[in-house]
């Protein structure tokens, strides 16, 4: 009997990492919003943006990391069906 090989699978994460990514910069922004750090224009113009686009940072952030999810559902189920 030959021994099989064993390879590590390496899931994609990018999008997760990306995903996670928008929802960090989003709770940053509105954090920062409460703090001495709007008095500066610079930081007070960056959250200004940032929570003019909450929702739809949020609705990518999200739709990343279920389209990642679902992405490794999808690999696990071709390697089960190689086997």
């Amino acid at each position: 009997m030959e021994a099989r090989k064993t390879e590590k699978i390496k899931y994609p994460r990018k999008k997760m990492i990306i995903g996670i990514v928008l929802l960090v910069i989003v709770g940053a922004a509105h954090i920062i919003q409460y703090t001495a750090l709007m008095r500066d224009y610079t930081f007070n113009y960056i959250t200004t943006v940032i929570q003019n686009n909450t929702v739809n940072f949020i609705v990518i952030g999200i739709l990343l990391i279920f389209m990642n999810a679902i992405e490794i559902k999808l690999i696990r189920k071709r390697l089960k069906d190689r086997l």
